[in-house]
């Protein structure tokens, strides 16, 4: 409280003061060059008067004037200051990324529940980070994947978090996407060095509170490739541009599942 009446008394006495300053040099310069042009004023009753005009009654009067002006209006101009930073708070979205030299790709081999098909599966550890500037509230995050030969065929995988997501703060995303295996030759099985699997990543959540401002994070695009099966990198735009449709209509399937996590296909 004391604060905020020292900030009020401070924004009233500075302007009015800055203001005076300026007036009241610029009046003193006015009346000595009235005395210059009027040489037979130049007696000192005179110039006793102009003295006090110039040196005292004049700043005082508009000091005094605008300091009762301004801290009267001073409050209007701190609610209006805090105002704007707390609508600047609660409008801050976090922004997620995702960082791909900490995540991490693991592939293996198995065989299906009915032991028919050798199947081989990526399990996918992605690292997330809020880049800010808001923090993240009860957020789900969502990734919906497919294979870049059979664009049709999409799945998808969400987990709600009942937690607070800090900016600069990580959190780990996993999930998984399997195919049935090449027949290499030989009884060998695995991934075709051309397969590559497309994910994209949704966040959505509340923003800076429980209960604030409904986000939608922007969709994170990623790809491995199993000729590299090391490393996560962007696709290029052509790609993307390409799945967009396909992704847009599973996506529209989804509602009537929308509780069921799909694991593979």
């Amino acid at each position: 409280m004391i604060g905020f009446y020292w900030r009020w008394l401070k924004l009233a006495v500075t302007g009015a003061w800055g203001f005076t300053s300026v007036a009241g040099s610029i009046c003193a310069i006015a009346l000595a060059v009235v005395v210059d042009k009027r040489p037979h004023w130049a007696n000192d009753t005179v110039i006793a008067q102009l003295n006090a005009i110039g040196g005292w009654i004049v700043p005082v009067t508009m000091f005094c004037s605008l300091f009762v002006a301004r801290l009267l209006v001073a409050p209007y101009w701190l609610w209006r200051e805090m105002a704007d930073k707390v609508a600047q708070a609660e409008s801050a979205a976090p922004q997620i990324i995702a960082v791909p030299l900490k995540s991490r790709v693991h592939h293996k081999l198995a065989v299906d529940n009915a032991g028919k098909n050798v199947m081989a599966s990526v399990n996918v550890m992605l690292e997330l980070e809020n880049g800010g500037p808001g923090e993240a509230y009860n957020y789900e995050i969502a990734a919906y994947s497919c294979w870049l030969k059979n664009p049709n065929e999409w799945d998808w995988w969400s987990e709600q978090f009942f937690a607070r997501w800090p900016v600069g703060a990580t959190v780990e995303f996993h999930f998984s996407r399997s195919k049935i295996a090449e027949d290499q030759g030989g009884g060998k099985f695995g991934f075709s060095t051309v397969d590559e699997l497309i994910f994209v990543v949704e966040v959505t959540g509340r923003a800076n509170a429980a209960e604030g401002k409904v986000f939608e994070n922007e969709q994170i695009w990623l790809k491995w490739e199993a000729r590299h099966t090391d490393r996560i990198v962007p696709p290029n735009e052509a790609i993307v541009k390409w799945l967009q449709p396909h992704l847009a209509h599973f996506k529209a399937s989804i509602p009537s599942r929308r509780f069921r996590h799909l694991g593979s296909s």
